[in-house]
């Protein structure tokens, strides 16, 4: 269930065997097929109508139908009086009662009538049971429901601006119900006896200055309908880093449904919902300054905030694989920072036919030797640096070379907030023996390390696994413990290589697998 506006209602429990709540009546009449029967002696005494064949009709004329009411035979037994939209309200001049067997149908208008189920439901079974159903309506008036085997059902918007009763069942009879099957927005008075039984299937919009009386299940007790008061101090974040922080809405518990921005933006990358949260990954460093507001029926409250967004310095780390002439060459650095550094080549000579690239080094080598260079990493929050040495081994007989591959698993669905696993697996298909193998895994945003298996470290969202020999045929595998703190579709990546043995082939040196998270 969710209620949408403020209100200010009474809670309190009615007792078993209380006198049973019904609307004054002045006065009424009696209609049926068989004619009028006085009730009452007063001289604007409001005219009753009784659902039946002829008063089906009469309540159609009383608000000028669009058409003729239409009479059903009712599943279990009995009959359904539908009577549709109209130009006019059921006037406060009216008393609709609907006696045993029949369920009165309306749509499409307003009533300030009284409308109420005769004592008489239900007397006989379930064929007799009488019942009323609320479609698109403005209740005005009273709607009393005061009798075992009597029964209200909403569909559609039904605004409640008069009074609804839904009384004590009689004695050994079955409690009467109400089933809220659409928008019910009480602006009037609601009362649900203790006997009774209130169902809600959808929607229950509490307002201001609306009264309910009873213990109704799925509607918790709410705050007093004051204006509300918004406050908090949000810190500050930095590039690429998860943010989360609660504004505070007091008065009113409900009246955070209606926080928004009205003036300046948020950093990008965060977003604020209806119950305060501020949360997501900044995406641009900066000093954001913006205006939040919240109101109710009673009045409203603004707060103006500043945020201030920081870079993150860059880190780089990592080990240069070995090549060999004439073979594709592919290795990466660890790299972390936000906003992301950029790669340059600080000092040194890159091996002949290598080029850096924003991922690392990739090329075909021309020439053999060894090669000493020093590579940085710089973004808006400073510089980092480091100093490889690359050996490019002439080419050989294909028996000095391996053959590494990674395969990277996972789930293909997991929970938000429960833990899964990835499976990393590096093989070593030859013919030589692949020495100082780093696997490494990068870990998708939004998805925390909790574990991982064997010699590892780890940097930030980056998971690296050493080996110090893999021979030709054989295979080392390793799982990584994670769990996710957001929804949607999640890809991580892994890549393998060798610090001192040349790969003769890298287009199998990474893999992605993608989990959805739900």
């Amino acid at each position: 269930m969710s209620v949408h506006d403020p209100a200010a209602p009474v809670l309190a429990r009615r007792r078993p065997g209380a006198p049973r709540i019904l609307a004054a009546v002045l006065g009424a009449l009696l209609v049926g097929s068989s004619g009028l029967a006085p009730l009452s002696p007063a001289s604007a005494a409001p005219t009753t109508i009784v659902v039946g064949e002829t008063g089906c009709q009469e309540v159609a004329g009383n608000i000028g139908a669009q058409g003729p009411a239409e009479i059903t035979p009712r599943a279990g037994g009995g009959s359904t009086c539908f009577v549709p939209s109209g130009f006019g309200p059921l006037g406060d001049d009216v008393v609709v009662e609907i006696p045993a067997g029949w369920t009165l149908s309306l749509a499409g208008l307003s009533s300030d009538a009284t409308i109420r189920t005769s004592d008489s439901c239900g007397a006989a079974g379930e064929a007799d049971a009488c019942a009323l159903v609320l479609d698109r309506i403005t209740n005005r008036g009273t709607i009393e429901i005061g009798s075992s085997a009597s029964s209200v059902v909403t569909e559609g918007s039904v605004t409640n601006e008069g009074s609804i009763v839904l009384g004590e069942a009689a004695d050994g009879a079955a409690a009467p119900t109400f089933t809220n099957a659409g928008r019910l927005t009480n602006v009037g008075s609601l009362v649900i006896d203790d006997e009774a039984v209130f169902t809600n299937q959808l929607d229950v919009n509490l307002k201001c200055g609306s009264t309910l009386t009873g213990v109704v299940a799925g509607i918790a007790p709410f705050d007093a309908c004051t204006p509300p008061t918004l406050s908090g101090d949000a810190p500050a974040g930095q590039v690429a880093v998860a943010y989360s922080y609660v504004y505070s809405v007091a008065g009113d518990s409900r009246a955070a449904a209606n926080l928004r921005v009205a003036e300046g933006a948020l950093p990008p990358g965060l977003y604020l919902n209806f119950r305060g949260d501020l949360y997501g990954y900044p995406s641009q460093a900066g000093t954001f300054t913006f205006e939040l507001t919240t109101q109710n029926d009673l009045g409203g409250s603004r707060l103006t905030d500043t945020i201030e967004i920081s870079a993150v310095a860059p880190t780089i780390t990592g080990t240069a694989a070995a090549g060999m002439v004439g073979e594709d060459y592919y290795s990466e650095y660890v790299v972390t920072g936000a906003p992301a550094p950029v790669l340059t080549l600080a000092s040194g000579t890159l091996p002949p036919g290598v080029e850096l690239t924003p991922f690392g080094l990739y090329g075909r080598p021309t020439t053999a030797g060894t090669f000493t260079f020093t590579i940085a990493a710089t973004n808006s929050a400073g510089s980092a640096r480091i100093t490889s040495t690359v050996t490019i081994a002439p080419r050989t007989a294909v028996a000095t070379t391996a053959d590494l591959r990674v395969d990277l698993s996972a789930p293909s669905s997991a929970t938000k907030g429960r833990t899964f696993a990835y499976a990393v697996r590096t093989a070593n298909a030859g013919p030589a023996t692949a020495t100082s193998v780093v696997t490494k895994v990068v870990l998708p945003q939004g998805v925390q390390f909790v574990s991982a298996s064997g010699n590892h470290k780890r940097y930030g969202p980056i998971v690296v696994f050493t080996t110090p020999s893999l021979a030709n045929g054989r295979t080392a595998t390793q799982t990584i413990t994670v769990k996710s703190t957001t929804t949607g579709q999640k890809t991580a990546a892994a890549a393998v290589l060798s610090t001192k043995t040349p790969d003769q082939d890298v287009r199998d040196n990474t893999d992605t697998t993608a989990t959805s998270i739900r």
